[in-house]
């Protein structure tokens, strides 16, 4: 039966194309659309409302979803925001530790250098903790770049998300 059908249509659309050349393309095009005319205009326009209003309720929906997931993600925005602040800090007290560090070096490069722990510390001790301390910074530092721009990536998709909602707010009439 498929066969046979199959054979149908590929007739029909060599006959068709033999008949009417390039111009059959676009008379297939005109009788869709005819139909489509067609059909349309049998449908009454109290039922197109009615479709429309229907489709309108269950926009409110998808909206209510939104409104959740802009939440959601600006609660995330706001962890990040957080969890950047405190990254800055630590590189700010990391910073400082390093120039105290620093610069007992360069004032007394051979002396013994207490701690307000009141331990000594010898000028080698002190070179080994500015250097772990400059690769703990190089680390963090690199770890709060690549959090600022996860932050402004969500920043920037949640402002998109917002316009959107705004659209469809406008779009839906609330």
């Amino acid at each position: 039966m498929l066969k046979k059908a199959l054979f149908v249509v590929v007739g029909v659309v060599i006959v068709g194309g033999l008949m009417f050349g390039s111009s059959a393309i676009h008379m297939a095009r005109d009788f869709v659309s005819g139909a489509r005319n067609l059909g349309d205009s049998m449908v009454s326009t109290e039922a197109k409302i009615s479709h429309t209003r229907k489709d309108i309720k269950a926009l409110d929906k998808d909206i209510k979803g939104l409104y959740h997931d802009i939440a959601k993600e600006e609660v995330r925005c706001e962890d990040l925001e957080n969890e950047v602040s405190t990254k800055r800090e630590a590189l700010s007290t990391l910073t400082s530790h390093m120039q105290v560090l620093n610069s007992h070096l360069k004032t007394s490069p051979s002396q013994l250098y207490t701690a307000t722990n009141d331990k000594e510390y010898t000028p080698n001790q002190i070179k080994r903790d500015l250097s772990t301390s400059v690769k703990r910074y190089k680390s963090q530092s690199m770890m709060l770049t690549a959090l600022e721009k996860q932050l402004d990536t969500r920043v920037a998709i949640l402002t998109s998300a917002k316009e959107q909602l705004e659209k469809t707010k406008r779009f839906v009439g609330g």
